[in-house]
């Protein structure tokens, strides 16, 4: 949703003022913002008047379909956009009216998807003072508030869209553009002192609200791309590199959802966040962080008054291909949660004799690799359209470069690496690799499990048996209740601490 709404915002304030710099008239403005717009992927049309020192253009249509992934277009509207010439020699950029934007999602009758569309609408108070030389244009966005806004979808009693409105207070910042050699850089540097996002899914059969507010919120980035790429989605991102930063303060949250028979109510707030994102070679690396989350939940859907729990931080982070391709390109997956703190009815419910760590949890699993993917991922249909019996990705290797674990007094911690076969189709219902490693250690696990018994969660007889897996798994470690498993993969061939397995 953040990436749209930029998006949007972006597009419209580019469309006041992207193309201004010092000494020029504000037809020499719209002629070169063309030029910028296009190089994009979007393509405006408008009706253009003088009125004394301000060019006037009306009736301003946005296409930006191109940008947009099979099976989407995205069109969009203004009624006005006056471009004034001050006698410093910049252009002052309006837009007095609201612009409305359409994106239409065609369906899929295979999924049984219905076609939709949606329908927004965005509101800039904004002023910007464009100013520059034709091929290094910067505009300076004074202070102002936007709001977006979208129409609730309702279909068989559910609300496919919901009602939403996005107000972004003291909307300020610079963004500069520059044109060298074929290739446009841009810059971004936006920020707001405030954002909220009010949503409202209700309809006669369900309630489904929820409240954001978050203070305050930036946008920063770099990126260059071909003035001379095509205007597929996948001609643009073949030519797009560069590095996208959202900042957001203070974050708190409420959602509500259910019928009358079960309702569930969650409140929350997150001290900060961050979200960053690099698009290289067609493909993308993103990492996103939050800390000091806490979470409350109440309601008739759950069956306690109510539940707490809190995260200290969590870390996510994906690299993936875009695009089709024939090399390998790196993927990887991160996760880690640091300092989750387990509500306390968990604690009464697994230790109610309290002879468990209570500690917060903790949880790293960290993968790298390599593959060949077959498909334009930004491409919906390209799935569909993959021949049967064809996979759209083979993986070359992958890394686990960490795996831990530690929850109760418990630790589990590992590490490994795989190669795979050449045709992962081939090897459907078995382990797709030719050679596997993997280390695991499990530090404190019998203590756990007697800790459970002792307290009814856990049975005897699954005590014991968990304990003869170990015993067959495992072989002790050099610390007191340590155990280790040495993993090994030769084509079908399986070892644990270089023993075939017993059956």
């Amino acid at each position: 949703m953040t990436h749209r709404i930029s998006f949007l915002i972006s597009a419209a304030l580019t469309c006041s003022a992207t193309a201004s710099f010092a000494d020029v008239s504000a037809h020499d403005v719209w002629n070169n913002w063309q030029f910028f717009a296009q190089s994009m992927g979007q393509n405006y049309t408008a009706r253009l008047e003088q009125d004394a020192d301000t060019l006037v253009a009306y009736d301003v249509l946005i296409n930006a379909s191109d940008l947009a992934m099979d099976g989407m277009t995205l069109t969009g509207s203004l009624p006005r956009i006056m471009l004034q010439d001050l006698p410093n020699g910049t252009v002052k950029i309006t837009i007095p009216e609201s612009g409305t934007y359409i994106t239409v999602i065609k369906g899929e009758p295979m999924l049984g998807f219905d076609a939709f569309e949606v329908r927004s609408t965005i509101t800039m108070d904004n002023t910007v003072i464009a100013s520059g030389t034709p091929n290094e244009i910067s505009y300076n966005i004074l202070p102002g508030t936007v709001t977006y806004g979208t129409e609730k979808q309702i279909k068989d009693g559910i609300a496919i869209v919901p009602e939403q409105m996005v107000t972004l207070l003291g909307v300020h910042g610079t963004t500069t553009a520059k044109i060298a050699d074929g290739t446009l850089i841009s810059g971004i540097d936006i920020q707001a002192d405030a954002v909220t996002v009010e949503s409202n899914g209700t309809t006669e059969l369900a309630t489904m609200e929820s409240s954001f507010k978050a203070a305050p919120f930036n946008i920063t980035a770099a990126f260059t791309n071909s003035t001379t790429a095509g205007n597929a989605p996948t001609d643009f991102m073949k030519s797009l590199e560069g590095n996208f930063s959202y900042g957001i303060g203070n974050t708190t949250f409420e959602m509500t959802n259910g019928d009358a028979a079960q309702m569930m109510h969650i409140v929350g707030e997150t001290q900060e966040a961050q979200i960053n994102a690099t698009i290289a070679d067609g493909s993308l690396t993103y990492a996103g962080t939050t800390t000091n989350t806490e979470v409350v939940v109440d309601g008739s859907a759950i069956p306690f008054p109510q539940i707490d729990f809190g995260v200290g931080t969590v870390e996510f982070g994906l690299t993936m291909p875009l695009l089709a391709n024939s090399q390998p390109k790196p993927v990887g997956l991160k996760l880690a949660i640091d300092k989750l703190r387990l509500p306390e009815i968990a604690w009464m419910m697994l230790d109610p004799q309290d002879q468990m760590a209570h500690d917060p949890a903790a949880l790293t699993l960290d993968l790298t690799g390599n593959m060949v993917s077959k498909i334009d991922l930004i491409n919906p249909s390209a799935m569909l359209d993959l021949a049967d019996g064809h996979e759209p990705f083979q993986p070359i290797d992958l890394m686990l470069n960490k795996l831990f674990v530690s929850i109760a007094g418990a630790t589990l911690t590992g590490s490994g690496d795989a190669i795979f076969v050449e045709d992962v189709s081939k090897k459907f219902g078995r382990a797709p690799f030719e050679t596997a490693n993997a280390t695991l250690s499990l530090t404190g696990g019998i203590t756990l499990i007697d800790t459970l018994t002792q307290s009814g969660i856990i049975p005897p007889q699954m005590s014991t048996s968990a304990k003869m897996m170990l015993g067959i798994f495992a072989r002790p470690g050099d610390a007191p209740d340590t155990y280790i498993s040495d993993i090994a993969l030769q084509g079908d061939a399986l070892t644990i601490n270089g023993q075939p397995l017993p059956f």
